[in-house]
């Protein structure tokens, strides 16, 4: 070790200088199965480098990159350092780089655990399963199993793991001299081999520039604390048309940055990969946060690409300098020191959220009006603002997947609106610096006060209509929803007294059997069908089962029973006329799609008995319609009545309002179940195509749904009426 180390941090330079031993590692290991042994790598990093051309030849030697990507990096690296002073660049060499090199020198003091000869080389001898296993602490080992080093953080499993900042910095540095292997397909990059050849860009040198800065911080001193990322699966989605919640507060910012709300839960607009374009040459708003908060980017190497109902929360990442500008205007400030208090361990009291948008670059731009997108990009916005611990602190936002990914900042304000207020958060919303949508939210803000999550969630779900109907010349979001509440738009839903359903603006019947908690598994069910909206009713629907199924494990296939049986008994209860019913019926169509794509004997049976049953039920169908047909003019005729006896009580004793109430409400909600059995049966069938071929799955997670989808079946179709039925009265 050369004399420079005397530069370094006391605490790590005394620890690797007593405890790094490169026989201990095993000479023979190599980090790639084509690459280095790590005999080659300490010898390299172990000798002092003083110029760019030995940096070029030392990074040549460990790196795992082709030759081609090496030539890239050979010349962005010569161009960075032209443009950095000459007193950079003897701070650099002097001070900076002796830091990186021991700390990727001292992988074996920083994770002792994976430092013997043999686990390193599981580890670094075959990629494959390698970086599942890589760099976690021990007391992260799963309970029972102490000697399996626990994978990184995979989807659909809420999981977390914590690192020393000293880690990290480990993790940075090996990224630095690129000897990680290649991640796996969809993951984001790690090694700065793509940054290093892009370094002649001014967006690339300002977040290569504020890295090294990074690196000179820790090598002045040493980083205190720890960094910890939870991944977090969303199992259940909040029914946001029928939430009486009140819209929250939001305080609105059109100057600034996320990073300035200190104390708040500042939100990351993420990719799916988390951090893939800091490295990989982006410069849209996550990029360039992870540029001035460095640590965040050892997310890349441990956490798997987000799906459509997860999160990443990453606690105690540092700010260690300031960037001005955006995209191409993107420039390196200075330095900054960081305001969020520390805990007693050093660790930044700082929580940062990663959500990935849908891109619209991709898909039709229209299209995220529509139900569905409506919903995944709320229950995405849901998942991130409820991964908070309590007590409630604001979540600090702003126009999430809209610059980049073409989303609608009007619309994206709001869904975040509904979601931080079905959470029970403040919102901190940056608009930086659109004075228009400031100013429109604002309105908002004013003619929505203390309106309730669903009547807001109501009016976007108008919107659909509007800008399918009238495309390009549709109003904004903010005038529409402007236009329905000055033309007095309803509250949620108007109850209907006789048939407990919905009153459409029309005067149409809109019923949902069960009460409102059925509504995400039948959806609603109109006297008049709407044609158009059933396939948007079914998206809607499948987003719902698709939630219930995933992730379900055949080890926990007990615990999944259940919670089921107990969330059966509590929906049952919703309508004590036909609550039984309609779980029966659920339960049977689920039991009946399941066997269909279990194989064999089972799907062939399966597919003869839903023909069979299919022509009962048609006909029982047809009679209770045109018995629902002569039902109708009745209700209007009851409803005469009653009010005539509302308006002489003393004439029409209570006793005839309490009849006709529960008679023409069980009546109607009789021949509603009948005649619309069909129709629940068919979408529950449509809902369940969609979720087992929309998107495509792998054999093992279409197995997975199928026994999810089975167990779900079974338990609903064993809830039994209680002992005593509770009157409807």
């Amino acid at each position: 070790m050369h004399s420079s180390t005397r530069e370094l941090p006391i605490l790590l330079a005394e620890r690797l200088q007593r405890e790094h031993s490169v026989s201990s590692i095993g000479t023979e290991v190599r980090l790639a199965p084509d690459g280095p042994t790590w005999d080659n790598i300490a010898k390299v990093l172990s000798q002092p480098i003083q110029t760019i051309d030995e940096l070029l030849v030392a990074i040549a030697t460990v790196t795992t990159e082709s030759e081609t990507v090496f030539n890239g990096i050979r010349d962005g690296l010569r161009h960075f350092f032209t443009t950095l002073r000459p007193e950079e660049q003897q701070v650099f060499f002097a001070m900076t780089l002796p830091f990186i090199q021991q700390a990727a020198l001292g992988f074996n003091v920083l994770f002792p655990e994976v430092a013997s000869a043999a686990v390193v080389d599981v580890i670094f001898g075959d990629f494959k399963p390698a970086l599942k296993d890589v760099l976690l602490g021990p007391d992260l080992k799963p309970e029972g199993d102490r000697g399996r080093i626990p994978p990184r953080l995979v989807a659909q499993r809420d999981a977390k793991l914590t690192l020393s900042r000293l880690q990290v910095a480990c993790v940075l540095a090996h990224a630095f001299f690129c000897t990680w292997p290649p991640q796996p397909p969809a993951y984001a990059k790690i090694n700065f081999a793509t940054l290093f050849r892009n370094a002649s860009q001014p967006p690339e040198a300002a977040k290569l520039r504020a890295i090294v800065h990074y690196f000179e911080r820790c090598a002045a001193r040493e980083p205190l604390g720890s960094l910890t990322m939870q991944r977090r699966v969303l199992r259940e989605t909040p029914a946001y048309s029928t939430s009486t919640k009140t819209l929250g507060r939001i305080s609105i910012k059109s100057a600034g940055a996320i990073e300035d709300s200190v104390g708040a839960l500042q939100v990351a607009f993420a990719q799916p990969a988390v951090g893939d374009g800091v490295l990989g040459g982006g410069c849209a708003q996550e990029d360039t946060r992870f540029a001035v908060c460095p640590e965040l980017i050892a997310a890349c190497l441990f956490c798997a690409p987000l799906e459509d109902n997860e999160c990443l929360v990453i606690s105690g990442a540092e700010q260690f300098c300031k960037c001005k500008g955006g995209g191409d205007s993107f420039q390196y400030d200075c330095d900054y020191h960081d305001p969020a208090p520390r805990d007693e361990a050093g660790s930044v009291q700082t929580r940062v959220v990663a959500i990935d948008s849908t891109d619209y670059r991709n898909v039709e731009r229209s299209s995220q009006y529509a139900n569905q997108h409506l919903l995944r990009e709320t229950n995405k916005a849901f998942c991130g603002f409820t991964a908070d611990p309590a007590p409630k602190v604001p979540v600090a936002t702003g126009s999430w997947g809209c610059d980049a990914h073409l989303g609608d900042k009007q619309l994206k304000s709001l869904i975040q609106w509904i979601a931080a207020s079905q959470a029970g958060c403040d919102l901190i919303y940056y608009t930086f610096g659109d004075e228009a949508v400031a100013e429109g939210l604002a309105e908002m803000c004013a003619m929505l006060h203390s309106k309730s999550v669903g009547y807001l969630w109501g009016l976007l779900a108008a919107y659909e209509v509007c800008q399918r109907r009238d495309g390009s010349s549709a109003p904004s979001v903010f005038a529409f929803v402007k236009r329905e509440i000055e033309n007095g738009a309803r509250e949620v839903r108007e109850i209907d007294l006789f048939a407990r359903g919905l009153l459409t603006r029309s005067g149409s019947l809109n019923s949902v059997l069960g009460g409102p908690e059925f509504e995400e598994y039948i959806g609603t069910l109109a006297i008049e069908g709407d044609n158009a909206a059933a396939q948007a009713k079914v998206s809607m629907l499948a987003v719902f089962l698709q939630g219930r199924l995933d992730g379900f494990e055949d080890s926990k296939a007990a615990d999944f029973e259940k919670h089921w049986t107990a969330k059966a008994e509590s929906l049952k209860r919703e309508d004590p006329l036909h609550g039984v019913d309609l779980l029966h019926l659920i339960g049977h169509v689920y039991s009946q799609q399941a066997r269909k794509r279990a194989g064999g004997l089972e799907s062939v049976a399966a597919k003869l008995a839903e023909k069979t049953e299919g022509l009962v039920v048609r006909r029982e169908s047809i009679g209770a319609k045109s018995r629902l047909a002569q039902y109708q003019p009745d209700v209007m005729a009851g409803k005469a009545l009653m009010l005539a006896s509302e308006a002489d009580s003393d004439d029409q004793p209570q006793a005839l309002q309490q009849y006709l109430e529960v008679a023409f409400h069980d009546e109607g909600l009789h021949q509603q179940f009948k005649a619309h059995r069909e129709e629940i049966e068919s979408r529950l069938k449509a809902v369940c195509e969609a979720v087992f071929n929309e998107p495509p799955l792998s054999p093992r997670g279409n197995k997975g749904r199928v026994e999810a989808l089975k167990l779900l079946g079974k338990v609903f179709q064993s809830v039994r009426p209680d002992s005593t039925p509770v009157s409807p009265r």
